[in-house]
Protein backbone atom coordinates (compact mmCIF):
# COMPACT_ATOMS: atom_id res chain seq x y z
CA UNK A 1 0.00 0.00 0.00
CA UNK A 2 0.78 3.31 -1.19
CA UNK A 3 2.08 5.88 1.73
CA UNK A 4 -0.22 8.94 2.24
CA UNK A 5 1.40 12.15 0.94
CA UNK A 6 0.02 15.70 1.96
CA UNK A 7 -0.27 16.53 -1.59
CA UNK A 8 -3.57 14.35 -2.07
CA UNK A 9 -5.11 17.20 -2.55
CA UNK A 10 -3.74 18.12 -5.67
CA UNK A 11 -5.70 15.20 -6.98
CA UNK A 12 -8.31 16.49 -6.89
CA UNK A 13 -8.10 19.92 -8.01
CA UNK A 14 -5.95 18.99 -10.92
CA UNK A 15 -6.21 16.50 -13.89
CA UNK A 16 -3.90 13.95 -14.61
CA UNK A 17 -1.73 16.09 -16.79
CA UNK A 18 -1.03 19.69 -16.20
CA UNK A 19 1.02 22.61 -17.95
CA UNK A 20 3.56 24.34 -17.01
CA UNK A 21 1.66 27.05 -15.89
CA UNK A 22 -0.04 25.10 -13.03
CA UNK A 23 3.67 23.49 -12.24
CA UNK A 24 5.18 26.21 -11.26
CA UNK A 25 1.75 27.66 -9.41
CA UNK A 26 1.80 24.47 -7.53
CA UNK A 27 5.26 24.55 -6.83
CA UNK A 28 5.24 27.80 -6.00
CA UNK A 29 8.37 28.49 -8.01
CA UNK A 30 9.09 31.29 -10.53
CA UNK A 31 8.80 30.33 -14.76
CA UNK A 32 12.54 30.37 -15.22
CA UNK A 33 12.81 27.99 -12.37
CA UNK A 34 10.00 25.76 -13.98
CA UNK A 35 11.60 25.86 -17.55
CA UNK A 36 14.49 25.11 -15.70
CA UNK A 37 13.43 21.78 -13.92
CA UNK A 38 11.62 20.46 -16.98
CA UNK A 39 14.35 21.00 -19.64
CA UNK A 40 17.28 19.19 -17.55
CA UNK A 41 14.77 16.26 -16.90
CA UNK A 42 14.49 17.19 -12.74
CA UNK A 43 11.12 16.84 -13.64
CA UNK A 44 9.74 14.26 -15.96
CA UNK A 45 7.69 15.35 -18.55
CA UNK A 46 6.36 15.52 -22.58
CA UNK A 47 7.87 18.55 -24.73
CA UNK A 48 5.81 19.31 -28.02
CA UNK A 49 8.53 21.60 -29.23
CA UNK A 50 5.77 23.66 -29.28
CA UNK A 51 5.99 27.50 -28.27
CA UNK A 52 3.20 27.39 -26.09
CA UNK A 53 1.54 24.49 -24.35
CA UNK A 54 4.95 22.72 -24.37
CA UNK A 55 5.27 20.31 -21.87
CA UNK A 56 2.94 18.03 -20.86
CA UNK A 57 3.62 16.73 -17.20
CA UNK A 58 2.29 14.01 -14.92
CA UNK A 59 0.65 14.97 -11.67
CA UNK A 60 2.48 12.32 -10.17
CA UNK A 61 5.44 13.65 -10.92
CA UNK A 62 5.25 16.61 -9.66
CA UNK A 63 4.26 15.61 -6.11
CA UNK A 64 7.41 13.56 -6.47
CA UNK A 65 9.33 16.41 -6.85
CA UNK A 66 7.70 18.27 -4.22
CA UNK A 67 8.50 15.46 -2.02
CA UNK A 68 11.83 14.80 -3.23
CA UNK A 69 12.57 18.72 -2.67
CA UNK A 70 11.80 18.84 0.78
CA UNK A 71 14.22 15.90 1.83
CA UNK A 72 16.99 17.87 -1.04
CA UNK A 73 16.12 21.25 -1.81
CA UNK A 74 20.01 21.79 -3.13
CA UNK A 75 19.66 19.27 -5.60
CA UNK A 76 16.47 20.84 -7.41
CA UNK A 77 18.28 24.36 -7.24
CA UNK A 78 19.07 26.47 -10.32
CA UNK A 79 22.43 26.46 -11.32
CA UNK A 80 25.07 29.04 -10.52
CA UNK A 81 24.21 32.13 -12.76
CA UNK A 82 21.01 31.03 -13.42
CA UNK A 83 19.36 34.59 -12.54
CA UNK A 84 21.88 36.44 -13.58
CA UNK A 85 20.52 39.47 -16.16
CA UNK A 86 22.29 39.62 -19.45
CA UNK A 87 22.46 43.18 -20.67
CA UNK A 88 22.98 43.93 -24.35
CA UNK A 89 26.83 44.94 -25.33
CA UNK A 90 25.20 48.25 -27.06
CA UNK A 91 24.30 49.60 -23.46
CA UNK A 92 27.58 49.66 -22.35
CA UNK A 93 28.72 52.22 -25.39
CA UNK A 94 28.24 55.25 -22.85
CA UNK A 95 29.92 54.40 -19.98
CA UNK A 96 30.49 56.42 -16.75
CA UNK A 97 33.84 57.09 -16.23
CA UNK A 98 35.40 59.77 -13.60
CA UNK A 99 36.08 62.07 -17.24
CA UNK A 100 32.75 61.85 -18.56
CA UNK A 101 31.15 62.43 -14.55
CA UNK A 102 33.38 65.54 -14.92
CA UNK A 103 31.91 66.45 -18.66
CA UNK A 104 28.58 65.45 -16.99
CA UNK A 105 29.00 68.22 -14.24
CA UNK A 106 30.41 70.76 -16.23
CA UNK A 107 27.51 70.77 -18.71
CA UNK A 108 24.68 71.01 -16.36
CA UNK A 109 26.77 73.48 -14.44
CA UNK A 110 26.24 75.48 -17.82
CA UNK A 111 22.67 74.05 -18.05
CA UNK A 112 21.47 75.26 -14.53
CA UNK A 113 22.06 78.94 -15.51
CA UNK A 114 19.16 78.92 -16.82
CA UNK A 115 16.77 77.24 -14.29
CA UNK A 116 15.99 79.23 -10.87
CA UNK A 117 18.23 77.92 -7.47
CA UNK A 118 15.73 75.20 -6.43
CA UNK A 119 14.43 72.56 -9.24
CA UNK A 120 11.21 70.81 -8.74
CA UNK A 121 11.30 66.58 -10.79
CA UNK A 122 10.26 67.93 -13.65
CA UNK A 123 12.58 70.43 -14.65
CA UNK A 124 15.24 67.85 -13.23
CA UNK A 125 13.30 65.71 -15.61
CA UNK A 126 13.69 67.70 -18.64
CA UNK A 127 17.58 68.71 -17.67
CA UNK A 128 18.92 65.32 -17.27
CA UNK A 129 16.74 63.32 -19.88
CA UNK A 130 15.62 61.19 -17.43
CA UNK A 131 12.54 60.11 -16.48
CA UNK A 132 10.06 61.73 -13.19
CA UNK A 133 9.94 58.46 -11.95
CA UNK A 134 13.51 57.31 -11.98
CA UNK A 135 14.66 60.85 -10.48
CA UNK A 136 11.53 60.20 -7.83
CA UNK A 137 13.24 56.69 -7.21
CA UNK A 138 16.90 58.32 -6.86
CA UNK A 139 15.21 61.17 -3.89
CA UNK A 140 13.41 58.38 -2.22
CA UNK A 141 16.57 55.80 -1.87
CA UNK A 142 18.21 59.15 -0.49
CA UNK A 143 20.78 59.31 -3.36
CA UNK A 144 19.69 62.80 -4.25
CA UNK A 145 19.17 65.60 -1.04
CA UNK A 146 16.32 67.21 -1.58
CA UNK A 147 13.72 69.69 0.48
CA UNK A 148 10.01 68.20 1.13
CA UNK A 149 7.59 71.19 0.48
CA UNK A 150 4.12 69.51 0.86
CA UNK A 151 3.89 67.02 -2.01
CA UNK A 152 6.62 68.55 -4.05
CA UNK A 153 10.33 67.69 -4.12
CA UNK A 154 12.49 70.23 -4.66
CA UNK A 155 16.29 70.14 -5.68
CA UNK A 156 18.99 73.11 -4.60
CA UNK A 157 21.08 73.09 -7.42
CA UNK A 158 23.72 72.31 -5.74
CA UNK A 159 22.71 69.13 -4.81
CA UNK A 160 22.00 68.31 -7.53
CA UNK A 161 25.64 68.52 -8.62
CA UNK A 162 26.75 66.82 -5.67
CA UNK A 163 24.26 64.09 -7.04
CA UNK A 164 25.79 64.09 -10.64
CA UNK A 165 29.46 63.95 -9.74
CA UNK A 166 28.25 60.92 -7.29
CA UNK A 167 28.64 57.50 -7.40
CA UNK A 168 24.80 56.41 -7.64
CA UNK A 169 24.92 58.53 -10.55
CA UNK A 170 27.71 56.69 -12.14
CA UNK A 171 25.70 53.44 -11.83
CA UNK A 172 23.05 55.10 -13.20
CA UNK A 173 21.53 53.38 -16.98
CA UNK A 174 21.63 55.85 -20.05
CA UNK A 175 18.29 57.35 -19.90
CA UNK A 176 16.08 57.31 -22.67
CA UNK A 177 17.05 57.87 -26.63
CA UNK A 178 16.36 61.34 -26.19
CA UNK A 179 18.50 61.41 -22.86
CA UNK A 180 21.03 59.14 -24.82
CA UNK A 181 21.56 61.26 -27.92
CA UNK A 182 22.42 64.45 -24.98
CA UNK A 183 24.26 62.55 -23.01
CA UNK A 184 26.49 61.26 -26.08
CA UNK A 185 26.67 64.81 -27.09
CA UNK A 186 28.48 65.78 -23.90
CA UNK A 187 30.96 62.84 -24.06
CA UNK A 188 32.28 64.04 -27.48
CA UNK A 189 32.50 67.50 -26.35
CA UNK A 190 36.07 68.59 -25.13
CA UNK A 191 36.66 70.55 -21.78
Amino acid sequence: MKKKSKYQLLYKLYPPVITKDQFYRICNISKKTAAHLLDNGLVPCINSGKQTRKYKIKLEDVIEYLEAREKDPRRYAAPSGWYKIYHNPDDNALVMTSENIRKISAHYLKQLSKYPDVLSVNQLSSLTGYSTTTILKWINKGAIKYLNMGNRYLVPKEWLLEFLAGPEFMKARIPSKYGKEKIEKIFKSKR
